[in-house]
């Protein structure tokens, strides 16, 4: 509708006026759209140039938003408020003030609500007519236009910004809360703070309270001089808003408040990390503008400080607690002993490193009940006797396995400190390398005793009997011999020669020759396994030998057959028709390391667990023309070779011995 009041407009000016509100509210940038309409009022007024300029406060400068045409001084972008220009007069005033000469125009104040968002600048050639009330009118009309769309603009500017900041801190929230590494987080917070308030740098202070001073954690930007590293409570701006538990702005030095910064920067704002009302530390950002921050930037600074003040002290307790259990997991992770934790249904819900290896419990047995891996009834009375508040402690020996591979453990079952429910601690220790050296050193000493006896005796034996036999000699020589005499002779012969055997024997084993030690394939000691699978083919028993691997040793060959063969022809002994006896040599990884495992095994009678347990001792036999020192030979080569030898057996099933003996190359672990 055309304007009633004071001069009417001219028809080109009124057309001028809805060209300029069609193009204000084309598409397009915000500086398209003022260029289109002011290109307009230069077309229908023949000015020479345009402007608009957004008033800033509290600075009181004009910043230029479009400009069309020549405008003397808007390319600088601003006009300060020390300009001696009509523009910022007309923004001072909020009255529009027409310049002529030799510049002449017409500012006009851009209002909205009565209050001076902008400034128009028109300019006239200097030979044109001055301003006719009609034009000024339109103008003041444009002005109003004008100003309420740099408001729209403001407002939309300031909800986005509003939106865009919620945003910020939600998808901010979300990132602190889903680390729990205290230094990441750290480092996240200050740069997220420096980045949400446009500032040149951050700085995020932790309080000490025991010390009383505020430690420099992360920052960043412009890295902080050392002597800000640590700030006493109280000093500085970090020191007061920890102090005071409230934010703080300071836009120039004249605060009174010196250091923290103050010297080398400008502005400054700094907020409290509060957790339940406690001051943890304080969280600082910096411009070098003089008035960098202001009331929205100190409360959005401090929304994002109490969301970061939740995020660093949850990792703060989620480190504490990784270093009591790394503590306690390296304290019990580096005992011998294995440590399991059982819940009221018997169930595992923690073991150490030597529990994970003695009972092969890995992180799929967490959840398990104990009785998939130790089963022994008087653990699991022991454990029932705690668990139901029967007993404080309970301690027993049980065995694991079985063969080469039994263990002999101490159990030690206990409470659980008892919360809400009962558990129970057992820590077990494997008695089986104790058990296994207090059996050698028993063993050890019985043969150094059967040695010496046994030597004596063979001594004061083969004295007589050389005797024996020089007189059987003289015997044969004589005429008056018959054949009966003859015959019972040969048999009194054949029985020196057993016990010139027997006296052998006993002095291999009481005196042994040391080791001729050299390095060899196992398949050196084995070399009469064609010879052997002869004599297995006339009993009617399968022979099998297996030398795939045949790893590399370092021993003595004819000791090593006299051991093997030893073996095997105990085996063969033992089985009847129909049977087997098998022999293979493998590479194998032990406890104490790689070792070439030979295995002689049968399908024969086999042996109970009392007569398995003697088989090594001297003099201990089943056969009825034995002399029972072949094992125990056996037994004391393979230590001359320092391995072991161990023997499974089974009425009716068969027996297998395994033979360890250091090897000189490695598998693959």
């Amino acid at each position: 509708m055309p304007p009633t009041r004071g001069a009417r407009l001219p028809g080109a000016v009124w057309s001028a006026l809805v060209r300029f509100a069609e193009a204000v509210g084309s598409r397009g940038s915000r500086e398209e759209v003022l260029q289109a309409g002011l290109r307009e009022l230069l077309a229908a007024w023949k000015g020479t140039g345009a402007t608009v300029y957004r008033f800033e406060e509290p600075r009181d400068r004009l910043a230029v938003l479009a400009t069309v045409g020549s405008v003397p001084g808007a390319e600088d972008g601003f006009l300060g408020a020390d300009a001696k220009r009509d523009e910022i007069r007309a923004a001072q005033t909020g009255g529009t003030i027409v310049a002529q000469g030799a510049q002449p125009g017409a500012s006009v104040p851009l209002l909205s609500g009565g209050r001076v968002v902008g400034v128009l600048w028109m300019g006239r050639r200097p030979a044109a007519a001055p301003f006719a009330a009609g034009e000024l009118q339109a103008l003041g009309l444009i002005g109003a236009q004008l100003g309420m769309l740099l408001e729209t603009w403001r407002l939309e500017d300031e909800n986005r910004g509003q939106g865009e900041q919620l945003l910020a801190l939600r998808r901010l929230g979300r990132q602190m809360t889903s680390t729990l590494d205290i230094a990441r987080l750290l480092r996240m917070v200050v740069e997220e703070a420096r980045q949400l308030t446009a500032a040149d740098g951050a700085l995020l202070y932790l309080l000490d309270a025991r010390a009383e001073r505020l430690a420099l954690e992360a920052w960043a930007g412009e890295a902080p001089p050392p002597d800000r590293a640590v700030v006493a409570l109280g000093y500085g701006i970090p020191g007061w808003v920890a102090s005071q538990g409230k934010a703080l702005r300071v836009a120039d030095r004249g605060s009174g408040l010196q250091g923290a910064g103050l010297e080398t920067r400008r502005s400054h704002l700094a907020v409290p990390l509060l957790s339940e009302g406690r001051v943890v530390g304080v969280l600082t950002v910096s411009g070098a503008r003089e008035e960098a921050f202001d009331p929205s930037h100190e409360e959005l600074l401090g929304i994002f400080a109490a969301q970061a003040a939740k995020a660093i002290e949850a990792a703060r307790f989620f480190e504490r607690v990784r270093r009591e259990r790394d503590l306690r997991d390296r304290i019990l992770g580096g005992t011998p002993n294995a440590v399991v934790a059982l819940d009221a249904e018997r169930r595992v819900v923690w073991r150490n490193q030597a529990a994970a290896k003695l009972l092969v419990l890995g992180d799929e047995a967490l959840g398990d009940p104990i009785e998939r891996y130790l089963s022994a009834p008087m653990f699991l009375e022991a454990l029932r006797r705690v668990l139901s508040e029967q007993s404080s402690l309970e301690s027993l020996e049980v065995s694991l396995g079985a063969g080469a591979l039994a263990r002999q453990l101490l159990v030690n079952v206990f409470p659980l400190p008892a919360d809400e429910e009962r558990g129970a601690t057992l820590i077990l220790q494997d008695l089986t390398e104790r058990r296994r050296l207090d059996e050698k050193v028993n063993r050890m000493a019985r043969l150094a005793s059967i040695g010496q006896l046994a030597a004596g005796i063979a001594h004061e034996i083969r004295n007589p009997l050389t005797g024996v036999g020089i007189s059987l000699d003289v015997l044969r020589e004589g005429e008056h011999l018959s054949d009966d005499g003859l015959s019972l002779l040969d048999d009194i012969g054949r029985e020196i020669d057993r016990l010139e055997a027997l006296i052998r024997g006993l002095l291999d084993f009481a005196r042994p020759q040391p080791a001729q030690k050299r390095p060899m394939r196992v398949a050196k000691a084995l070399e009469w396994h064609r010879t052997f699978a002869e004599q297995c083919g006339k009993k009617d028993v399968s022979f099998q030998l297996d030398l795939r691997e045949n790893p590399k040793i370092e021993g003595d060959p004819e000791k090593l057959k006299q051991l093997f063969l030893n073996l095997a022809l105990n085996a063969l002994e033992a089985t009847g028709g129909g049977g087997r006896v098998r022999i293979a040599a493998e590479l194998v990884h032990t406890e104490f390391g790689w070792c070439a495992r030979v295995t002689v095994e049968d399908t024969g009678r086999g042996m109970d667990a009392e007569t398995a347990a003697q088989a090594f001792n001297p003099f201990f036999t089943t056969k009825s023309d034995g002399t029972g020192l072949g094992l125990a030979i056996a037994h004391s080569i393979a230590e001359q070779h320092g391995g072991r030898i161990d023997v499974e057996s089974a009425p009716g099933v068969g027996t297998r011995f395994l033979v360890d003996l250091p090897s000189l190359e490695r598998g693959e672990e």
